[in-house]
């Protein structure tokens, strides 16, 4: 079982029943600055992680708001949020960060969504991102949402943008928590049937 503890900087795994290899609720790894796993090669911790998800070739797919993220704020670098991609290697006990995305705003600046969000690996192997928490200079909260290809890693390839949706007008404040990709709001039939 996942665990996102988002204001202890943290993914957790527990294992979820008790068998051979311990009880369960017992912590399998901590994935974070103060967590069990050491970061192997270049990259960075999440800072408020949201939506862990567990990839099928067992990578795990992450949110990182960046609240709190060191070297970033006030008088430093801006803060950024970013999607993020880990591979956990559970018996050499660390972790490597193969991939992640970082937008930026109309004028360039970072992204920084400081609360809620989402990513999503879809079936086509693209990423859905849910910016849920963004806000405009006059502090209304707006969406952003996007499809990214991701480019190749780790040498740095372009990620390619393949949708992208801002819902709000400036004027009324809209949040969004989680995003889903749907084939057709009508499911498999026409709109009529």
């Amino acid at each position: 079982m996942l665990v996102s503890l988002r204001h202890l900087d943290a993914v957790v795994a527990l294992r979820y029943h008790d068998d051979a290899e311990g009880p369960a609720g017992e912590v399998l790894w901590e994935l974070g600055p103060e967590g069990t796993l050491e970061l192997a090669g270049e990259g960075d911790w999440p800072y408020h992680p949201h939506a862990p998800e567990l990839q099928d070739d067992g990578t795990l797919l992450v949110y990182d708001n960046g609240n709190g993220r060191p070297g970033t704020g006030e008088g430093a670098d801006p803060a950024y949020t970013r999607v993020v991609l880990y591979d956990i290697d559970e018996e050499a006990g660390t972790v490597t960060q193969v991939w992640e995305h970082r937008d930026t705003t109309a004028d360039g600046t970072p992204v920084f969504a400081p609360f809620v969000g989402d990513a999503d690996r879809l079936e086509n192997g693209n990423v859905l991102i849910d910016h849920g928490g963004l806000s405009d200079a006059d502090g209304t909260v707006y969406t952003r949402l996007l499809e990214v290809v991701p480019g190749p890693a780790p040498d740095g390839g372009e990620d390619v943008i393949v949708f992208d949706l801002t819902v709000g007008d400036g004027e009324q404040g809209w949040a969004s928590y989680r995003a889903d990709r749907l084939a057709s709001l009508y499911g498999t039939g026409s709109p009529a049937g």
